[in-house]
């Protein structure tokens, strides 16, 4: 949303001539870089592309490039990508490069840009926004209070004008605001169903699927576990959503529904989705797709959560975003079969190695977890980014990843001495050569950089890794011995033992 506002900003500037070009860097392939994307973009606002016509526009200092969404971008693409913004920059010094994406992706590392965090709604937004949706002071005045009382789970996600809007549907329906993130999504879906449309005297929605409100709620969660399992994302064009709808209906209790009467209840009737385009349909929040992705486990007996769980571990990165619900609405599974059953050895061989402090050891480490590890570089030794990473990595391994992704940041830069450049540059592999005004990239493997900076710069980030795991396994154990200790509950008047 931010973006797009950005884009009607460029245009709607008084006495400036300003062409957005709006990209979802999903969309980046093999076959279509971003270069082709840019030019397939001018094309489509009536603009004549050639070479010289957009170095033009570009030198001149009249495009606005609004990239959305790097951290979407798929990881054979990164480097190359990385590469054509680094170029873009070097080349055209006018030209106005705008990249949103989620914080830790690599966009921040590179050189040239300037690290902007979106600011969150706070609680002094609340009244002024609230006042812009038209509504009475006196509602005003209860929302806010409601809000600020909120638990914190709950506060954390109104942090845009879009998810305060969501919350202010909610509680005119219920008169509160829900303790918990379950219960929040969980009304939301029957306020935008049936409640939202109950207040309004005399009117009634048309429900196009025929089904009722719990089947349409349940084939809609499987609906959204099916799209994160294909890592179709949060847009998807009507094929990627028919299949997901095939797939959704198959794993669901619902005999039978049709694919456009479901869409268009999520679309035109819950507005939970989008139209965005000819052929695109969007989520109308990220939290949309991951809650209801998540709601689709809970709501799963335990020998399919107990195998969700085992392959969200082997596979974090598709997953990341639904075990975030997960870890809070499914706490005690989550708890027992992701991080009891997974961390505790990651953990007991990094407070192994930790004592130790031996660095033939350290470094066989790096070299088994991140074999293919290796930092993006140009001529000057300032790092750009970083590639290698498994399409089915653990959150163990990304963890430690981010050890090195930490360290590469200490390490690599434009101040760094001479003589450890040129070291540098003699053992580091160059990717592209003379690609823009004689600038050279090159790729360093993470076992290399520890043989050239040496050891203590890696032991120095070790332990913000071991920490974090010693806290999440004490965490998950309490809440499986809490929900150990309420079982009990049924045996204490009989005697019984029941089993953990």
């Amino acid at each position: 949303m931010f973006m797009r506002h950005l884009a009607c900003s460029a245009i709607n500037d008084v006495g400036k001539s300003y062409i957005p070009v709006f990209i979802e860097l999903q969309k980046i392939s093999q076959k279509r870089g971003l270069k082709q994307i840019i030019f397939d973009n001018l094309e489509l606002l009536g603009i004549t592309v050639t070479e010289d016509s957009v170095k033009y526009l570009a030198s001149k200092g009249y495009l606005v490039l609004l990239l959305d969404g790097f951290d979407e971008i798929i990881e054979s693409c990164l480097n190359e990508t990385i590469v054509e913004l680094d170029d873009f920059q070097r080349r055209y010094p006018k030209l106005k490069i705008i990249v949103s994406s989620r914080p830790g992706s690599g966009i921040q590392q590179m050189a040239g840009f300037e690290v902007l965090d979106l600011t969150p709604l706070t609680e002094d937004d609340y009244g002024p926004f609230l006042k812009c949706l038209q509504l009475d002071s006196v509602k005003r005045e209860s929302l806010i209070a409601a809000t600020n009382s909120a638990p914190d789970s709950v506060k954390e996600i109104i942090s845009t004008p879009l998810m305060l809007t969501l919350v202010v549907w909610v509680y005119e329906s219920e008169q509160e605001i829900p303790s918990t993130l379950r219960d929040f999504f969980e009304k939301l879906f029957h306020v935008v169903f049936t409640r939202h449309d109950s207040l309004k005297v005399g009117f009634t929605r048309q429900h196009y699927s025929g089904l009722s409100e719990t089947k349409l709620l349940r084939l809609f969660e499987s609906f959204c576990f099916m799209i994160v399992q294909e890592n179709f994302g949060r847009s998807l064009t009507r094929a990627e959503f028919n299949t997901a709808f095939i797939n959704a209906l198959e794993y669901s209790d619902v005999s039978e529904c049709d694919v456009d009467n479901f869409r268009k209840d999520i679309v035109k009737v819950a507005c939970l989705m989008l139209d965005d385009g000819l052929d695109l349909t969007t989520f109308l929040h990220k939290s949309i797709l991951d809650y209801y992705a998540a709601a689709f486990i809970m709501h799963s007996e335990e020998e399919l959560s107990d195998l969700f769980y085992e392959d969200a571990f082997q596979n974090y990165s598709l997953w990341q975003h639904v075990l975030f619900f997960l870890e809070d609405a499914d706490q005690y599974r989550y708890s027992k079969h992701y991080i009891l059953k997974n961390f505790q050895a990651g953990l007991d061989e990094i407070e192994e190695l930790s004592r130790s402090r031996n660095e033939k050891l350290l470094l066989q480490f790096i070299i088994k977890k991140h074999t293919n590890f290796t930092y993006l570089i140009n001529n000057k030794g300032a790092m750009m980014g970083w590639s290698g990473r498994s399409t089915t990595a653990t959150e163990l391994d990304i963890a430690s990843e981010r050890l090195l992704v930490f360290t590469g940041q200490k390490i690599f830069s434009e101040d760094m001495p001479s003589h450890k450049l040129a070291e540098l540059l003699k053992i580091a592999t160059p990717q592209l050569k003379k690609r823009a005004g004689g600038i050279d990239y090159y790729h360093i493997g993470a076992s290399q950089a520890f043989n050239l900076f040496g050891a203590d710069v890696f032991w120095s980030e070790f332990s913000f890794v071991e920490f974090d795991l010693r806290r999440r396994i004490e965490r998950a154990k309490r809440a499986v011995e809490q929900q150990v200790k309420k079982r009990k509950i049924f045996g204490r008047k009989q005697g019984l033992a029941l089993p953990a």
